[in-house]
């Protein structure tokens, strides 16, 4: 299953790649550039494990804690993240989701508004971990705010930030195949197979699927 997803979100990727250095050839906004190096020389491995501690660190304080998980026996088999989009900084929040899988034999195909997805009140809203590229990206663009022009650049500038929301999406996955999910699985109440999905808040698209435990 994993190979299948990992698969679908570097060719996402790729897909975003092209568009970028396609528009590298006729942008001459300094700041275009900036970003795509800044993108293309990321330590992906240090944000890896930059991310894994945070998750872990939030794991403990928020999702393990009877305190703001009322109800640490409620089995479910997702677990959806968001992120605040372009200006978000890369900061997630993470849902616990009763997802109406009626085809476990098939990954599946999410949907925008998807009626599959029902939301439990045992993990909602809690703070899950920062995306760092997507860190970086906001960082960088906040700083070079000034050189844009909205009215005639903002494609360029999406076009950009869906470049590193599609490498934010690859790391979380890379950051996932090293989380202790059978310790996980013995203090939450994971139903398998069990789904991770992420997608920008309100952003109009459907979530994807980041990675899955059969």
């Amino acid at each position: 299953m994993n190979n299948q997803i990992l698969n679908a979100l570097l060719e996402r990727e790729e897909a975003h790649r092209q568009i970028v250095e396609n528009k590298l050839k006729i942008i001459t906004n300094p700041s275009f550039h900036r970003l795509y190096n800044l993108w293309k020389d990321f330590d992906k491995s240090t944000s890896i494990e930059n991310m894994l501690s945070e998750f872990n660190e939030n794991y403990v304080k928020f999702w393990i804690n009877d305190k703001y998980n009322k109800d640490l026996t409620k089995g479910f088999n997702m677990l959806y993240f968001e992120h605040s989009g372009y200006y978000g900084c890369g900061e997630t929040e993470a849902y616990a989701i009763n997802f109406a899988d009626t085809n476990q034999q098939k990954l599946p195909v999410l949907e925008l508004m998807d009626s599959r997805f029902e939301y439990l009140d045992n993990i909602s809203c809690f703070p899950a971990l920062t995306i760092g590229v997507l860190d970086e990206f906001s960082m960088a663009q906040d700083e070079d705010k000034d050189n844009w022009d909205d009215d005639k650049e903002w494609d360029d500038r999406i076009s950009i930030y869906n470049l590193f929301e599609s490498t934010g999406m690859i790391t979380f996955h890379e950051m996932l195949k090293k989380v202790n999910f059978h310790k996980i699985s013995k203090e939450l109440n994971l139903k398998f197979p069990f789904y991770f999905s992420f997608c920008e808040h309100d952003c109009g698209e459907e979530p994807k699927l980041i990675y899955a435990i059969a």
